[in-house]
């Protein structure tokens, strides 16, 4: 080949190969130039006094992600994630204002040694509050005529002789076919000896619910779907289930969840229809500030109740995350200890009475 062409040709394929480098280092840009986002939104727990302001925020947290062209980086996995958070977000909205002081958007980025220790006041106020908060719920079995009713229906429920109502979907199942109770791996994936319950009054109205459980190993439940039977309906619904073994029953309306680290207790009092309305908690931790230990309170919130002018004056020394919508105030070891044994206490007397509640099938049914 003759020497100058050889030349020619190489420097064009360099001069290709380049041209490729850049393209593929070229940020994606829309037809008005700007570039596509990459990253996950900011998640904006503005807790204003109306959803419309809510819907704004929503629209401004996501500009590129509601505008990115259809061959955008983004999958369909990124969206549903965020229009789950935004979901979230909505439905936060009714707690209360977003502190305009120590505002982060998740606790994982707190600079936990800056913050500052409740003073005795607010100490002194915490330990009245904390007082007055009723965590263990207590396990009634209702009205005794409709406690024969309701076990009757459920005995129906576990024989698959009538459906189970989930009321988000509207969805019907017999229990042999529904997903959150049955375990595909085993070889008879429905099996009545394989599960436990309890039978009480979880929601308040004063006729028992029916809590299907199976465990993860001794003592350690693996998951839990609690079924109401609607005496207007006539039918069974899921009240509730928990896939997760960090989260314990306290009681009638009372609910807490653990981590797995068991450095951080949320409580929470729910309505009848198990929506929260009311949750505070306690968390130390030790892995993010290089083992020197935090100890902090979740401070009570209400939902749709009139602010409490002693936790509104503390919110200005918390730090706040816009994940959760929640307060974190720190408070010495000591005053953690005080705080949360009545925490403890609560989760102790609510497993004394799970245990005498606690049935198989046949010592329930049989």
């Amino acid at each position: 080949m003759n020497k100058k062409i050889y030349i020619i040709l190489t420097f064009a394929a360099i001069g290709f190969l380049a041209l490729l480098v850049g393209i593929v280092h070229t940020p994606i840009k829309e037809s008005n130039g700007k570039l596509v986002s990459m990253e996950m939104t900011e998640n904006i727990w503005t807790e204003n006094k109306s959803l419309d302001i809510a819907r704004k925020n929503k629209e401004q947290d996501l500009p590129e992600q509601e505008q990115a062209p259809e061959n955008s980086i983004l999958d369909s996995e990124d969206q549903e994630l965020t229009e789950e958070i935004n979901e979230q977000n909505l439905a936060a909205l009714e707690w209360g204002d977003e502190s305009p002081f120590h505002a982060y958007e998740s606790y994982w980025v707190f600079p936990f040694e800056e913050m500052e220790y409740a003073d005795d006041k607010e100490f002194r106020e915490l330990r009245e509050i904390f007082s007055e908060i009723q965590f263990y719920g207590g396990f009634p079995l209702g009205d005794e005529e409709k406690y024969k009713i309701c076990k009757d229906k459920y005995a129906q429920l576990l024989k698959n002789e009538i459906t189970v109502t989930v009321p988000e979907t509207g969805e019907e199942c017999y229990l042999e076919k529904f997903d959150l109770v049955i375990d595909k791996h085993e070889e008879k994936p429905y099996d009545l000896e394989r599960y436990y319950f309890y039978l009480f009054d979880v929601d308040g109205n004063d006729a028992p619910e029916l809590c299907l459980f199976e465990f993860l190993c001794p003592g350690i439940i693996d998951f839990m779907c609690i079924f109401k039977y609607d005496f207007d309906l006539d039918k069974i619904i899921l009240w509730e289930n928990f896939g997760s073994h960090y989260t314990l029953l306290f009681g009638g309306n009372s609910i807490a969840g653990e981590n797995g680290n068991a450095n951080e207790f949320d409580f929470y009092q729910v309505d009848e229809n198990a929506n929260p309305i009311f949750r505070t908690g306690f968390v130390w931790e030790g892995a993010l500030t290089n083992g020197n230990l935090v100890y902090m309170v979740i401070l009570p919130q209400y939902k749709n109740a009139n602010k409490d002018e002693r936790i509104e004056q503390m919110k200005r020394k918390a730090f706040y995350e816009k994940q959760t919508g929640s307060y974190y105030l720190r408070i010495t070891e000591e005053q953690y200890e005080e705080l949360s044994s009545h925490y403890f206490k609560a989760r102790e007397k609510a497993a004394e009475e799970l245990d005498k509640l606690e049935m198989s099938y046949m010592e329930l049914f049989g």
